[in-house]
């Protein structure tokens, strides 16, 4: 498991201060569920990353080398485990003494909001959002906002092109890098030009095709043949109900864990 691609530790060591407590506490929820990490780390007033003793007390699992090449030395310092508390990942007993050593030891006990951490993919996906003003100008904006807000920040949609820019060599490469190509699919939008070559160029990039139908679209003879191979998530009412749960769906299509 530890050749994953979601494998957190293959992650470089984050640069923002703040990134770096997200990610710490998520790799320690990742050792645990790896069994690799007890739920309970103790640290003394004396710790220091040489001493490492909640990472090598249990034996040296397949993970741990990656965990000390990300978190290790000066250039890789761990955040303070105090801010992992603070942050809600960590719960900390009261300093206590053993008989025999100097200073005080804490014991820090992973929580449920560390380990749902790993609800979430990786490494935020990148999605181009791909459909016609006519059926579903609305939609996409619902759903670049809930993307958004599930912590997808590499979302583009075409409200985002400001003027001067070559509109065409935007979209091109945009739909290039994108990891997954999600297209809104209302009663006219297949007969748009413009959707139809968007569609064409992401079945030659290698990125995940998603289409959502909406407004009673449904599949035409001429339709393109990319959709009809896949798998589409329908809204089958124009409710609150559908749409969220056509959202949901989506969401876990990219790895979001949503129930």
């Amino acid at each position: 498991m530890n050749d994953s691609p979601d494998n957190p530790l293959k992650l470089p060591y984050p640069a923002d201060t703040l990134q770096q407590i997200h990610e710490f506490a998520r790799d320690l929820a990742y050792l645990f569920v790896q069994r690799e990490l007890q739920p309970t780390i103790t640290l003394g007033g004396r710790f220091s990353w040489s001493d490492n003793p909640f990472i090598e007390r249990d034996g040296d699992g397949p993970n741990r080398i990656d965990f000390r090449r990300k978190w290790g030395g000066d250039d890789h310092p761990t955040p303070d485990f105090n801010l992992l508390v603070t942050f809600g990942y960590l719960n900390a007993s009261a300093p206590r003494q053993v008989q025999g050593q100097t200073g005080t030891l804490v014991d820090y006990i992973i929580t449920p909001t560390a380990l749902r951490l790993l609800e979430k993919p990786v490494g935020a996906p990148s999605v181009f959002i791909s459909y016609r003003r006519k059926d579903s100008s609305a939609f996409g904006l619902l759903i670049e906002a809930r993307l958004r807000l599930a912590g997808v920040a590499n979302v583009f949609i075409d409200k985002a092109i400001t003027a001067g820019e070559d509109w065409n060599r935007l979209i091109e490469d945009t739909i290039r890098d994108c990891k997954y190509f999600v297209c809104l699919i209302g009663p006219t939008t297949l007969e748009s030009t413009v959707v139809r070559r968007e569609i064409d160029l992401a079945t030659t990039t290698g990125c995940r095709l998603i289409s959502i139908w909406h407004g009673g679209a449904t599949m035409t003879a001429d339709g393109p043949d990319a959709l009809k191979k896949l798998h589409a998530i329908t809204v089958t009412g124009e409710s609150a109900r559908e749409y969220e749960t056509a959202i949901s769906q989506l969401l876990n299509s990219l790895g979001y864990r949503t129930y």
